[in-house]
């Protein structure tokens, strides 16, 4: 999405495209869910063109079976509302870090955003020039915490899941679930990092 703002390229034969711009010992970034969200899941006829590399004619005139696949959706809970995310980012970069800003305010992108596909498109608005410090490492034992980002499993050293437990026993849909191996950066042909892999919290 930031590499879209900025109309950065990916990855082509003469430069390593924008993976490197964006990895975690140049950009800092967060992400917080704004709206209450919900998961709808259907099927599609899609239609089966043959295997990787060789294309049948008969099945792309449609004479062959369609195939159906499961998709599943994030939206938002209430039927009129919008699915929002606020990003958090900051950049060692001052030039990238200014025209980020310049076009998130402008509301000008270079190319299309979408969240996923092409046809879930997406839009942007710029909030504050704030910068939120509020880094775990600086975080006291006796006090609590409201985490509202995923957070990296070695950044804690446990979670204390009894606020959770008792917000879930009073009715309140709080949940925190753990993703494995996520990788969380990426180098040339979209390669995982090998010091980035872990798990998270969401």
């Amino acid at each position: 999405i930031l590499a879209a703002v900025l109309g950065l390229e990916r990855e082509r034969h003469d430069h390593d495209g924008y993976y490197r711009l964006f990895t975690r010992d140049k950009c800092e970034i967060a992400v917080r869910l704004m709206t209450p969200v919900r998961k709808v899941q259907f099927s599609v006829n899609y239609l089966d063109t043959g295997s990787r590399g060789k294309v049948d004619r008969k099945k792309i005139r449609g004479e062959a079976s369609r195939k159906q696949i499961p998709v599943e959706y994030v939206v938002a809970a209430h039927p009129s509302g919008q699915l929002r995310y606020r990003f958090y980012v900051l950049h060692e970069d001052d030039e990238i870090r200014e025209s980020l800003r310049e076009r998130v305010k402008m509301k000008r992108s270079v190319y299309p955003l979408s969240l996923g596909p092409a046809y879930c498109s997406a839009s942007i608005s710029f909030v504050s020039d704030d910068v939120v410090d509020a880094r775990l490492e600086d975080a006291q034992s006796d006090q609590t915490y409201w985490v509202v980002t995923v957070v990296p499993e070695k950044a804690l050293r446990s979670i204390e899941l009894t606020e959770v437990e008792k917000l879930q026993r009073s009715g309140n849909s709080l949940r925190i679930a753990r993703e494995e191996n996520l990788p969380p950066d990426f180098g040339p042909r979209r390669e995982p990092l090998p010091q980035g892999g872990g798990n998270f919290y969401f």
